[in-house]
């Protein structure tokens, strides 16, 4: 039973000097599926709640786009409001005052079965969107 204990209390010390996780590396960023025109993604994402995974963190996030233009969103670790619009050639134009630096970030938006898939030239996030604000 000494010779278990010592062995597993020297995994646990080796496990604890191997320090923190090794960095993700390089995210997905081939988009999926067909680009959503400006009037696709409007009926789409207007008035409701996305709600899914970021490729970076996997983490999951939800963010409610408001018919008068306002942002709202949520994650396990950040709360955050906004402004966005659409550009004629379809792309979904976001301005959060914390996410993104609070800097403007404009995301291509293609369809992925129910899901829609937001993409940026080094990020992801692929999100299912229900009518209403679910936040």
């Amino acid at each position: 039973m000494n010779k278990l204990l010592a062995l597993l209390t020297g995994l646990a010390l080796a496990a604890c000097a191997a320090g923190p996780p090794a960095p993700l590396g390089p995210q997905p960023t081939d988009p999926v599926g067909m680009r959503l025109s400006a009037p696709e993604l409007q009926n789409m994402v207007v008035g409701s709640t996305g709600t899914g995974t970021r490729t970076g963190t996997m983490s999951m996030w939800s963010m409610y786009v408001s018919p008068d233009g306002r942002l709202f969103g949520k994650s396990a670790t950040l709360r955050d409001t906004g402004t966005w619009r659409i550009t004629p050639d379809g792309q979904l134009c976001m301005q959060w005052q914390v996410d993104f630096d609070a800097q403007p970030t404009c995301v291509t938006a293609y369809r992925m079965g129910n899901a829609i898939q937001l993409a940026t030239s080094d990020a992801r996030a692929v999100l299912t969107f229900l009518p209403g604000n679910k936040l």
